[in-house]
């Protein structure tokens, strides 16, 4: 449980302090940091975009309808999910939200650095402020 000041801990995690940790709002905040810095979705894009096996999208299994993907060596395919305007333009990604979420999580964030070590790569450097416009 999470107590008193936040703290990183190898066999426990992070203590965020007094709240309690919540995956899904770490998750939110990478929708946050493509939202506030036009590069880092912009990055996020080029980085699915040139990993994806085909640039067009298919249905998640186990989405709701409508929830579109593009396939490619994803650790999930949620990953590649497609989030885009009427006009076709890209207005958010799962790299950087998903990433961050597995980043804070001490089991997450090692089966990521071992098994996609080049995502893991990308949200550190988000995280640091290395991607540039």
């Amino acid at each position: 449980a999470a107590h008193g000041r936040g703290e990183y801990d190898r066999h426990t995690g992070i203590n965020v302090g007094a709240e309690p940790y919540s995956t899904p709002t770490v998750h939110e905040i990478g929708h946050w940091l493509e939202q506030s810095a036009p590069q880092v979705l912009r990055t996020a894009v080029r980085w699915r975009n040139g990993r994806a096996s085909s640039l067009r999208p298919a249905q998640i299994p186990g989405y709701r309808v409508g929830e579109m993907a593009l396939p490619g060596p994803w650790r999930i395919r949620y990953v590649g999910k497609v989030c885009r305007n009427r006009r076709g333009d890209d207005i958010a990604t799962e790299v950087t939200s998903q990433g961050i979420a597995w980043l804070v999580d001490p089991n997450e964030g090692r089966q990521v650095l071992e098994g996609h070590p080049e995502h893991f790569g990308l949200v550190l450097a988000t995280v640091l402020g290395r991607i540039n416009p």
